[in-house]
């Protein structure tokens, strides 16, 4: 009840506010300026209003980072309808147990062209530490919450069962340290 959905680009000058929930999913790491566009959102949202957020962990994602280089280095683009395929085709001649075909075949996108091309094309897709993240937000006035995982890249649930006496946050980034995150923050 009482609810209006709308999709919209809040950094237009035209839109006022104020916000009661922002949905920011998988856009900050596709920016030049993240940091500017959290301060816009501060700025949007009701006092008592949420933002929720999610980013690429940054040592999780270390063999997805490193496809994507080699993407890069080898000139596949999304403008060439054939280079999902010869990409694919170049992954799979790696010998079976090289470490970025396990992580290529494990990548539940690199199964049909448009996440590939999503997944190791993108020119402008970037990762964030925890500690990187949870700075940016006290810096555009906002408090984070909580944090929504998995149970195994839980930073609640992990800090409880390893006995460790640590912020939230500083956990969120041993779990991508130790690659545990299996999922974004």
């Amino acid at each position: 009840k009482n609810v209006s959905l709308q999709q919209m680009d809040l950094t237009q000058p035209s839109i006022i506010g104020p916000f009661d929930h922002i949905e920011c999913y998988g856009v900050l790491m596709s920016l030049p300026d993240p940091a500017a566009l959290l301060k816009v959102f501060a700025e949007k949202l009701s006092p008592t209003g949420t933002l929720r957020i999610m980013v690429y962990p940054h040592w999780g994602r270390q063999r997805i980072n490193q496809l994507m280089q080699l993407a890069r280095l080898c000139g596949f683009s999304a403008a060439d309808p054939s280079h999902p395929r010869r990409f694919r085709k170049m992954i799979h001649a790696l010998p079976l147990d090289h470490p970025l075909r396990r992580t290529f075949l494990n990548y539940l996108d690199a199964q049909n062209d448009a996440g590939l091309v999503d997944g190791f094309f993108h020119p402008s897709d970037r990762t964030f530490t925890a500690n990187a993240l949870l700075q940016m937000a006290h810096q555009a006035g906002l408090q984070p919450a909580a944090c929504f995982h998995r149970p195994w890249g839980n930073p609640v649930e992990m800090k409880q069962n390893l006995n460790l006496d640590l912020p939230t946050w500083e956990m969120l980034d041993y779990l991508d340290v130790w690659q545990e995150l299996k999922s974004n923050l």
